[in-house]
């Protein structure tokens, strides 16, 4: 169960809402559309507001990112005195599946010293069947897809491809299969009752000056074991889809290595990684946060 409240701190250190129509614009274009928390949507997100504390334990400071079937949020534990992301599920099974493999990954992985894996879970109710799963992680650094094309050097990008294909080889020898896709997974749950205001919120930025060239492999909702059946279906961006899977076949290693490697080739801030900030980053470096209540 999950406790939220809202935080006694000061709001003005948590960026300011949107003024007009042009600002308005230009957060759409960063943030994930607003039917995604609407109750009629299947995979509906939880609305988050800065400042609130969750579980009783994460303050919620900055957004990190959004995909298909989450929000992604940097959060300072009051536990621990440090910063972790937390990645708020979709309404579904989707915090169900990344856990099972994360798990399976845990057990079977040798070397998972580039992979981001999870170190807590909890969970935020909305009646007494459905709720939200929440995955806790170390903090390691923005998405590759937060990050400026044209900033990163070549050699930096090389090196990015190095770390993470011979991230996933040690996937492949356990018998994984990251599988880099965007696709939405169809549930029967839909929401019982309203959910609470929240608000659209511009992810973080990070300087330049703090980024490394230390590379992380993540996200593993729809990573499965080669030849299980219950895991959810989903093709890639058609823009790297290996030809096996143009094909309709079914995912395999090989299929894994191509598409992960035609992210590089195609367009870089597509890869399902983070790069790492080093030690040292205050929250007076962040970029202007923008906000809009949902």
């Amino acid at each position: 169960m999950a406790n939220t409240e809202a935080s006694t701190g000061n709001m003005a250190d948590f960026g300011g809402f949107v003024k007009d129509e042009e600002e308005e614009l230009d957060l759409e274009e960063l943030v994930e559309p607003w039917h995604r928390y609407e109750r009629e949507n299947q995979n509906v997100l939880y609305p988050i507001r800065l400042g609130e504390v969750l579980n009783k334990r994460y303050l919620v400071e900055h957004k990190l990112g959004f995909g298909e079937g989450s929000t992604v949020w940097m959060a300072f534990d009051l536990k621990d005195k440090k910063n972790v992301a937390l990645k708020v599920m979709a309404l579904g099974k989707w915090g169900d599946n990344e856990i099972r493999i994360q798990d399976e990954i845990i057990k079977t992985v040798r070397d998972t010293s580039r992979l981001v894996i999870y170190e807590a879970t909890f969970s935020l109710f909305i009646d007494d069947k459905s709720c939200y799963r929440v995955l806790v992680f170390p903090m390691k650094g923005p998405s590759i897809c937060t990050l400026t094309l044209k900033s990163i050097p070549m050699a930096s990008r090389m090196s990015a491809a190095r770390q993470l294909l011979e991230t996933v080889a040690a996937l492949h020898e356990a018998g994984i299969i990251h599988r880099v896709t965007r696709s939405a997974l169809k549930t029967d749950n839909t929401v019982c009752r309203p959910l609470e205001k929240g608000e659209l919120v511009s992810p973080i930025r990070f300087p330049e000056d703090l980024r490394t060239d230390e590379f992380y492999l993540c996200d593993f909702g729809l990573a499965k074991k080669i030849g299980d059946l219950s895991s959810q279906h989903g093709y890639p961006p058609m823009h790297y889809c290996s030809p096996d899977r143009l094909h309709k076949q079914e995912p395999s290693f090989a299929c894994d290595s191509v598409e992960l490697y035609g992210c590089f080739l195609y367009a870089l801030p597509y890869i399902s990684s983070v790069s790492h900030i080093s030690r040292g980053w205050s929250c007076e470096w962040y970029g202007r946060m923008l906000r809009h209540p949902t």
